[in-house]
């Protein structure tokens, strides 16, 4: 059985032992925008309806925000 490589991580020694550090996350998701199961599912039935082709959640805004708000790779296993 292989180990796992040890950690790297960061030791803190400024904060005392049981401090909650604040960790800000250096990416953001695909969609850069937030959107709830509401939007998939609607996405999902205009897609199945056929009202939407299953590449339109890739169509963005004049002001590049999606227009379907969730992103095409969410919306992939919807093509029906």
């Amino acid at each position: 059985m292989r180990l796992a490589p040890p950690s790297k991580a960061t030791v803190h020694p400024a904060a005392p032992r049981g401090t909650a550090l604040v960790v800000a996350p250096t990416t953001s998701y695909g969609a850069g925008t937030d959107y709830f199961w509401e939007d998939v599912v609607a996405a999902g039935r205009l897609i199945l309806s056929k009202k939407i082709m299953p590449t339109d959640p890739r169509k963005k805004t004049a002001d590049g925000i999606l227009l379907h708000r969730v992103p095409y790779s969410t919306m992939l296993r919807w093509k029906g």
